[in-house]
């Protein structure tokens, strides 16, 4: 993540720009823009306990005379807190396991609307939501009832839920380790465009057709997102299983 950050914001950046960063976290993306030669940079993050974290890591990487933290939530600071006004660049780390599961589009909408220069960048631009139906037997030995101690009780998943959200986090192990079998393709469920799009045009159901790659049983409906930096989608970050299999544990 983020070397995706460092070459997109790498792309926009002058010794003349100036940066909001929302959801500060860490300070990386605060940092990053600082030292790729940011004029200033505004961070803004809503936990104070990481906000002072931030602003300890800003000032032990030598940042502090560029970098500003506030601690509030982005819809609280107005233009008057920005030291050179509206900005030149929006950049925000706010997507969550789900793409907007974190308001990402309605903090970027607001801030985009009373924070940022007409025109200016927001990073990142372009994102969808993806879901991807899979077989894995692991999966289902995981999530149904079997046998225990020479009893059955096969009989009971008739009486399970359809459908459950779950996270492999909770169940102490990644998707990848559960051999799953993609049973259709990958399936958009909805693009978004973090410099144009408002909260309130996103359409409340989405139903689609596909057909199956092969035959089997459908475990799961797994969700991952793909953003891009700019319309030209020159930087690509992406949760799909497939491209998140060799990166080390979270």
């Amino acid at each position: 993540r983020n070397e995706f950050y460092r070459k997109a914001l790498k792309d926009v950046i002058d010794s003349e720009s100036t940066v909001v960063d929302i959801g500060l976290g860490s300070g990386m993306l605060s940092m990053i823009a600082a030292g790729l030669g940011a004029k200033h940079v505004t961070g803004i993050e809503a936990w104070e306990p990481l906000a002072v974290v931030a602003r300890e890591n800003i000032e032990l990487n030598g940042f502090g005379e560029r970098v500003t933290v506030y601690n509030a939530i982005s819809t609280d600071v107005e233009e008057k807190h920005l030291e050179h006004g509206r900005v030149d660049v929006l950049v925000s780390e706010i997507l969550g396991t789900l793409l907007l599961s974190e308001s990402a589009l309605g903090y970027n909408e607001d801030a985009r609307g009373r924070l940022m220069k007409p025109g200016g960048h927001v990073i990142p631009r372009m994102g969808t939501q993806c879901v991807t139906l899979v077989s894995s037997d692991s999966l289902g030995s995981i999530t149904s009832a079997r046998e225990w101690n020479g009893l059955k009780f096969r009989g009971f998943n008739r009486l399970r839920d359809t459908a459950s959200l779950f996270f492999t986090k909770k169940l102490g192990c990644r998707l990848s380790a559960l051999d799953p079998v993609n049973m259709t393709p990958r399936l958009p469920v909805i693009e978004v465009d973090f410099a144009a799009d408002e909260s309130r045009g996103l359409p409340p159901v989405q139903r689609f057709r596909t057909r199956a790659l092969r035959d089997g049983v459908i475990h799961a409906a797994v969700f991952s997102w793909e953003v891009f930096s700019d319309l030209s989608k020159s930087h690509k970050m992406t949760t799909h299983w497939e491209d998140t299999v060799d990166n080390f544990e979270r």
